[in-house]
């Protein structure tokens, strides 16, 4: 290797190291990853508590002698979550709570008498068991089963990119081209720690269970009569069912997330395997033994 291109790659590494540093510092003290992780998870608690709601299910059950109870248990849920919502992530020294303009509601809250497409949901009216599996278990399925192929090929991808990067050292140590073979070698490295990082893998085995979690529901749903259909305790199994398949995947995914995260913040700690979230999902998702009866 001659002395210029000695220089040029000691340039390279120097530049990489100081981007590196750069980035880390910016993203400590931006705290974006830990804010968005318990912004999107308390959306989604809170978007199963609507769902509860909306159905009169659970705590949210009418009641003959207490007719304001739903309101009562949804404002009480409601003021839990904001409480919960702002107990992490350094939420409460932000501008969360600020003045926004009308434009980036979009579930009908400031909307009153505006025109809605036929089908389309309001966001807060009750809604009967078939409207729930339309407007909520069918959608997340959707959702599931669209990311699927991204991930399957996302894997796909970076075990071919390592496969050819480990070929490739192989062929350039033997043409001696030691400067390639150190560039090649840390892309694999890369690579390999990108991919562990986004826990593809996971996601893809979560995605299909709660995929397959929510097929077993409705398979119930569909074999039941319409007389059991209308029934309250058939109804709750379905609502509070459904919800906990969604909350499995999302409490799995912030469960990885922390693990990740926990294991960058203390390195030389050893971090006790976590529990199989695909076991528990499967554990709770399924309907109980009586459903099947």
């Amino acid at each position: 290797m001659d002395a210029a291109t000695t220089t040029s790659l000691g340039h390279t590494l120097f530049g990489l190291a100081t981007l590196v540093t750069l980035l880390s510092a910016l993203d400590a003290f931006l705290n974006a990853k830990t804010r968005w992780r318990q912004l999107r998870s308390s959306s989604g608690a809170l978007e199963a508590v609507l769902w509860l709601y909306r159905a009169r299910v659970g705590r949210f059950q009418q009641s003959i002698s207490e007719t304001a109870r739903p309101e009562t248990e949804l404002c009480e849920a409601i003021n839990m979550w904001r409480d919960e919502l702002v107990s992490a992530a350094d939420l409460q020294t932000t501008d969360l709570e600020r003045l926004r303009t009308p434009k980036v509601y979009l579930h009908h809250q400031n909307a009153a008498g505006a025109a809605m497409k036929p089908g389309s949901d309001d966001h807060h009216s009750p809604i009967k068991p078939d409207q729930y599996i339309a407007l909520r278990l069918d959608k997340m399925m959707r959702f599931y089963q669209r990311r699927l192929p991204i991930y399957t090929r996302l894997r796909f991808v970076l075990r071919t990119t390592v496969l050819l990067c480990t070929a490739s050292s192989a062929v350039l140590s033997y043409l001696d081209l030691a400067s390639w073979v150190i560039g090649v070698t840390s892309l694999a490295g890369a690579v390999v720690s990108w991919s562990e990082f986004s826990e593809t893998e996971r996601k893809i085995e979560r995605y299909t269970r709660a995929v397959r979690s929510v097929k077993k529901v409705l398979s119930w749903w569909d074999v039941l009569t319409d007389v059991e259909k209308a029934g309250a305790d058939n109804i709750a199994t379905l609502i509070e069912t459904g919800e906990s398949i969604i909350a499995d995947e999302r409490q799995a995914w912030q469960s990885t997330a922390n693990r990740l995260a926990a294991a960058r913040r203390a390195p030389e700690v050893a971090q006790p395997p976590s529990a199989s979230a695909s076991s528990e999902l499967e554990r709770r998702a399924a309907p109980s033994s009586s459903l099947s009866a």
